[in-house]
């Protein structure tokens, strides 16, 4: 659903969930796929690098860093590529901002996260991307006075 006011200002869809997706989003697996075998087939750097990189991209934290990215920047780069062209009037760029504070603003409703959690679950099943897990606890060092410090 686009803004018939502001469509010729702002140049991507107002639903929060179906903007046009990055490269990286859509490309997911088939990088998970690639990277996997850049590290199993090079024994060298380049292969140390995509096993890193497949480890980092295997685990739920990336899968929704890069949704939740997703939902921020890009509307975020259209009101700024709507902002910079060379025939924009100063009401249409600053509609173009209050229209891109108010999305961002409604995207902070725990409704529009809980739908990209629950997306984002649902495509770390499909990948075989690890679920979310808490970090292994650390233990804090006790420290006793010793006096020297008074």
């Amino acid at each position: 659903m686009y803004f018939s006011v502001t469509a010729a200002v702002v140049p991507y869809q107002m639903d929060s969930l179906h903007w046009f997706p990055s490269p990286v989003a859509t490309n997911y697996s088939a990088l998970l796929h690639t990277l996997a075998d850049i590290s199993f087939e090079s024994k060298d750097d380049a292969g140390a690098k995509a096993g890193g990189l497949l480890w980092r991209m295997e685990s739920f934290d990336t899968l929704f860093g890069v949704h939740l990215a997703l939902m921020v920047f890009e509307p975020v780069e259209g009101c700024s590529k709507a902002v910079q062209a060379k025939d924009i009037s100063a009401v249409k760029a600053k509609k173009s901002a209050v229209i891109t504070v108010n999305l961002l603003q409604n995207l902070r409703e725990d409704s529009k996260l809980d739908e990209l959690y629950e997306k984002c679950l649902q495509e770390a099943a499909s990948l075989g991307v690890d679920m979310l897990s808490l970090g292994r606890r650390t233990l804090l060092r006790k420290r006793f006075c010793d006096g020297s410090d008074r």
